[in-house]
């Protein structure tokens, strides 16, 4: 018994010069600058169940968290 994986997708470049990628289960279209990601939900979005919005961080790794995640804003990798 092999490991057998198969894949499919398109990438096509279309009049406004974005490279979009369609998959079965996500799309994604590069605008020159960074990718957007959509997913493909078979049963709708899911519902998150958590009830916690953020975990307790301790008072001495907080300042350090805080600026992490503000360089990784500078750099544009997320969006507050």
């Amino acid at each position: 018994m092999g490991n057998n994986c198969c894949a499919a997708g398109a990438v096509s470049v279309s009049d406004d010069k974005r490279m979009r990628i369609e998959d079965s289960d996500f799309s994604a279209v590069f605008n020159g600058e960074k990718w957007a990601i959509e997913w493909k939900w078979v049963d709708g979005e899911p519902e998150l169940k958590n009830r916690c919005p953020e975990y307790a961080i301790p008072d001495r790794h907080r300042e350090e968290l805080d600026s992490e995640v503000q360089q990784w804003v500078n750099d544009g990798w997320v969006e507050p």
